[in-house]
């Protein structure tokens, strides 16, 4: 679990509206969303992209930022701008809400080692007492904080993240 478990519960009476409002905006979410030509979401060039992934991660080197530009982007069909890979409807809210009781009786169930990176300097922080709590609802897990990362650990400290990884799956 790379710096996660981090979602604060929602209250059963935020339901309705929850689906309400999913109902009224997933089709003009989902066609704006598809046809964005907004210049958050193309870039004129890869290297473009890269200095938007290098202002939101300033530890990602220009080399590093440049290759992760290309992974994630793509000329559009007439080479006119790069675009990003991802399925634009991925940061669009969804209609159920999170909660809490459901997501701890799920991890009570798993068996398996689990793994814990969590980022010493993660935007998704909470209550470190919650965090605790959260991972010892799972039986077996073990905890690594990694130092001078923000949530995008496999950014900021590539190599020892993979180290902790492939030493998890020994």
């Amino acid at each position: 679990v790379l710096d996660s478990l981090n979602l604060p519960d929602m209250p059963p009476d935020q339901a309705p509206n929850r689906w309400r409002e999913w109902f009224k905006n997933v089709d003009s979410n989902v066609s704006h969303a598809l046809n964005q030509t907004s210049e958050e979401k193309n870039y004129g060039t890869f290297e473009d992209l890269a200095q938007r992934i290098k202002r939101y991660h300033p530890r990602v080197d220009v080399e590093q930022a440049l290759e992760i530009a290309y992974g994630w982007g793509v000329w559009d069909d007439d080479k006119q701008f790069v675009t990003l890979r991802a399925d634009p409807r991925h940061r669009q809210r969804g209609p159920i809400a999170y909660r809490h009781a459901e997501a701890i009786a799920l991890w009570q169930q798993v068996r398996a080692e689990v793994l814990f990176l969590d980022a010493s300097e993660g935007m998704l922080r909470q209550n470190e007492t919650e965090r605790e709590t959260r991972r010892g609802f799972f039986a077996h897990a073990t905890r690594h904080v990694m130092p001078e990362c923000g949530h995008m650990l496999h950014f900021d400290q590539p190599e020892a993240t993979a180290q902790h990884l492939m030493m998890f799956f020994k």
